[in-house]
Order: C-alpha cells, then sequence, then structure tokens
C-alpha cells in the first residue's frame, strides 16, 4: 500500500454510560457583603456551625472599621456578621470546562477501582467563573460514582499573597468536603473570573498537580499556574513569558529533556514550548496547524498529552463552519514533541443535533483526559453549559494504568494507517472503541524525503481549494 493509500474504515462501537452531570443553581457561595439590601440571616440555612465562623470572621474584618458606642454581645456580632455575608449561586449561568485527575487518596477502593477528582468551571451571574472540584470514583466496569456535592461551597483562608504580583495560596481545613472548595477570584487580574483549568498529575515519588487556567478582568486575560499536592492547598501564580499571553495552555505528565507544554499562541495553531522553570516560558514553535475544514478557524489542545508507547497521544480540538467545535487527535514522538507521527483526518466527535444549543452554542471540547484500564476517560462539555452532559466519553486507546507511584501509564504500538471515519456524535455518555480501532485512524507520516518531496501545504492553500470547490467568489 502506497504511502497516500489508505485501508478502508471500520466504524466505532459506541457504549453509554449513565452518568452526567447539571448546573445546580442551588449550590451557592457566601460571599463578603456591603450592604445596600438586607438580606435575612437564617436564608443560608445548614451547616449552623460553619456558617457560624464564617459570620464571626465577618465581622472581625469590619471590626477595624467601626466604632460601636456600646459593648455587643456575640449574638449581635453574629447578627451583624450575617448581615454582611450574602449568597452567590456559582453555577446559575453555566457548567463547563470540565478536567479529570486521579485523586491523591486512593485507599479503601475495591480493586480495579480509582478515586478522581473533576474540575470544572462554574458561570454565576455577572458572568464570573470559578473552579469546583466535585471527586468520584472510577470502576473497571466503566461506571463512576460521584460523591455527595454539598449545596453550599466556602472559600479558603487566603494564607499567603502578594498582590502585586498576584501570587497567593488558598487553604482548607480538614472538616471542608472536596465539593465545598472552590477557586473563586481574589486578584484583580482575576476579578471576572478563573476558568478552563487543566489539570495534570506529574510523574513521579512526591505527586504534584498542576494546571493552567485563564484569569480575566473584564478586559484582558492572564494565565495563571495552580499547583497543588492534596487538593486542600492552593497556590495560584501567574505565568510568565512570551509564550503565555494566549489561552489553552496543558502540560505534559512528566519532563522530556526540559520542561514541556502545549499552547495556543496565535489564536489558530497549536504550539510546542519548552523551558526548564515551570513558570517562565519564553518561547514556542508552531507543532500543529489547521489542515482540515472541521479546523480551518482554530486548532487547539484538549489538556495534557497522554503517553503510550507509541507516543505521545494529543486529544485536539478543532473550529469549523460557524464556529463548531469537534474533537480530533495527533500523535507525537515520545523522546521528540516537536516531531508529529499522525494525526486524525475526520473529527473523533461532534457535538450531536440535541447538544448544540446553550450557552456557547455547537461546542463539544475537552480540557483533560486520563488512561484508566483499557480505555480514556474522556470529560466532555457541549454547548459550554453541562460539563458532561451526557456524560464522559470513554475512548479504548492502548493505554493501562500502572500504579500511582509508577509515573504515567503506557500502552501498546499504534497500528498502521488508514482513513478516520467520520466522526461519532457524542450524544452517548460514554464512547467506546477498541484500541485498535483508533490508532488505525492515526495516518502515520511518510518518511522525511517522501514529505518533502510531497510538500506541506499551507492553510491558505487548503482554503483557497475548498473555496473553488464550494464555488465561493
Amino acid at each position: 500500500m502506497s504511502g497516500s493509500d489508505v485501508a478502508p474504515a471500520e466504524a466505532l462501537p459506541l457504549e453509554r454510560l449513565p452518568f452526567q452531570l447539571e448546573p445546580d443553581p442551588r449550590r451557592v457561595l457566601l460571599r463578603p457583603f456591603l450592604p445596600s439590601l438586607v438580606v435575612k440571616p437564617t436564608a443560608a440555612a445548614g451547616h449552623t456551625e460553619r456558617l457560624e465562623r464564617l459570620a464571626q470572621q465577618r465581622w472581625r474584618d469590619v471590626l477595624a472599621s467601626l466604632q460601636p458606642q456600646h459593648p455587643l454581645s456575640g449574638e449581635q456580632r453574629l447578627l451583624l456578621g450575617y448581615y454582611l455575608t450574602h449568597e452567590y449561586a456559582l453555577e446559575s449561568a453555566a457548567l463547563f470546562n470540565p478536567s479529570l485527575v486521579p485523586h491523591p487518596d486512593q485507599g479503601g477502593l475495591p480493586p480495579g477501582s480509582l478515586r478522581v477528582v473533576l474540575s470544572l468551571c462554574a458561570t454565576g451571574e455577572g458572568h464570573i467563573s470559578s473552579i469546583e472540584f466535585p471527586g468520584g470514583v472510577l470502576h473497571a466496569d466503566g461506571r463512576m460514582d460521584l460523591d455527595p456535592v454539598s449545596p453550599f461551597v466556602f472559600q479558603g483562608e487566603i494564607t499567603s499573597l502578594n498582590a502585586a504580583e498576584g501570587h497567593y495560596q488558598v487553604t482548607y481545613g480538614p472538616e471542608s468536603q472536596l465539593s465545598e472548595r472552590v477557586l473563586f477570584p481574589v486578584t484583580a487580574r482575576e476579578s471576572n473570573g478563573l476558568e478552563d483549568a487543566r489539570f495534570v498529575r506529574l510523574a513521579g515519588e512526591d505527586p504534584c498537580w498542576l494546571a493552567t487556567a485563564t484569569a480575566y478582568d473584564g478586559r484582558g486575560i492572564q494565565c495563571q499556574l495552580i499547583t497543588t499536592r492534596d487538593f486542600a492547598t492552593f497556590e495560584l501564580r501567574p505565568l510568565r513569558g512570551a509564550a503565555v499571553h494566549n489561552k489553552g495552555l496543558a502540560f505534559f505528565p512528566r519532563q522530556i529533556d526540559n520542561q514541556w507544554m502545549l499552547g495556543r499562541q496565535d489564536s489558530e495553531n497549536i504550539h510546542l514550548m519548552r523551558s526548564d522553570q515551570v513558570d517562565l516560558w519564553p518561547g514556542s514553535r508552531v507543532l500543529l496547524r489547521p489542515r482540515e475544514p472541521w479546523e480551518f478557524i482554530q486548532l487547539g489542545n484538549c489538556g495534557s498529552p497522554l503517553e503510550t508507547e507509541a507516543g505521545w497521544l494529543v486529544l485536539t480540538h478543532g473550529v469549523g463552519a460557524v464556529r463548531e467545535y469537534c474533537i480530533g487527535a495527533a500523535l507525537l514522538d515520545l523522546e521528540d514533541p516537536a516531531r508529529v507521527l499522525g494525526r486524525l483526518r475526520h473529527p473523533l466527535l461532534r457535538a450531536a443535533e440535541d447538544e448544540r444549543d446553550g450557552y456557547v452554542p455547537n461546542v463539544g471540547i475537552a480540557s483533560s483526559n486520563w488512561p484508566f484500564k483499557a480505555p480514556v476517560m474522556v470529560p466532555v462539555v457541549t454547548a459550554d453549559q453541562r460539563p458532561v452532559s451526557t456524560g464522559p466519553k470513554r475512548i479504548s486507546l492502548p493505554c493501562r494504568l500502572p500504579p500511582l507511584n509508577q509515573g504515567v501509564s503506557r500502552g501498546l504500538p499504534l497500528a498502521s494507517a488508514t482513513m478516520a471515519t467520520p466522526a461519532p456524535k457524542i450524544s452517548n455518555p460514554i464512547i467506546s472503541t477498541s484500541s485498535q480501532a483508533l490508532c488505525r485512524r492515526l495516518p502515520m507520516k511518510r518518511p522525511k524525503a517522501s514529505i518533502v518531496a510531497a510538500g506541506m501545504r499551507s492553510i491558505a492553500q487548503v482554503q483557497n481549494r475548498l473555496v473553488n470547490r464550494v464555488g465561493f467568489s
């Protein structure tokens, strides 16, 4: 078979697992309130002890600016604290940008199960976004049990703050549940929200979780670095360097020579970045350019690459006509990620008709993926409204999950190249396909001499060909 030939495509078998998340406007964050309107102190019922501590803290916060003429009783101070507190519905507008990583605590689980942390972007009144952390357990048969979600969300204690540099630390006590924790804007650069967190667990004996996130102040964005070792203490600081001026950055799960990261600096292409400092990225090079019609407008990553024996598997998102988002895939060399081994010619996933309407129409995108036993778990958001709105998509790839202390997972070599089939719709909550079926859909590049002889078509050439084909002038 010649380099330009492809084998017949086979259909992708689909498997549905009944799991989904929906925005819940009843989940509220208790926020400081400087009153112009009075709210009832009984409006936030439940969690009495923690609410009282919050009210007392609010009283202490304003004590310096008050000069009461008479001593106040404990009940009066508590009442004033409640008057200075209000509820903010974190998820009242949308819930999206899901990310999925292993939980630091894997104790007490049945064999073959994995405790996980989901990070979600919650958007509420005034389009202010924050990052939430529901948890759950993935089982070997593909089931996911979501932990009970608290109706109340509490801000952690700011244990360190450098406001000038936007560097701070948030800490939660051991009494707080994972679902009660939220990263809500703290600095001026975050005043309109934190979103698009892409978490990854770094390989090594000392586990550490990194994430990039986008801070927005109503005028411009800033790339933030989030680090944690236990999802109870979070450190946030800005990423620096000429290569971090756009959103959609994702770390590799381990160092390759120096530190590597994927990003999109020019709102069109996927770039490869390298640096020996995790928070300083001085430059980048173009790695993947839009090539197919479904990715003409923009190409980005769907979170951190997955390591297999065949190479780094990168899920991508492409933006095409009427800004429809689809999910694709590419394969990079293990030791030299700048070398692209292959990429899908057709989308792997795209939004179904009943998933197109929402906060941002025509969107189907993931922010992370994790190799879990035979399949890879991919939480997908549709219409930027409901994360895993029809459930996470499970794609059986050549990956297996080792013990967590043995680093990243590896898998089987990819099969020979074939043409990818048209994308299955993501109306099914879990999409499962054999590793052979998906891997054969990654057309491998020809030897270097053949590539040079064939030439690389630029995006402009492809666009011109499409324009001529459909008869636009």
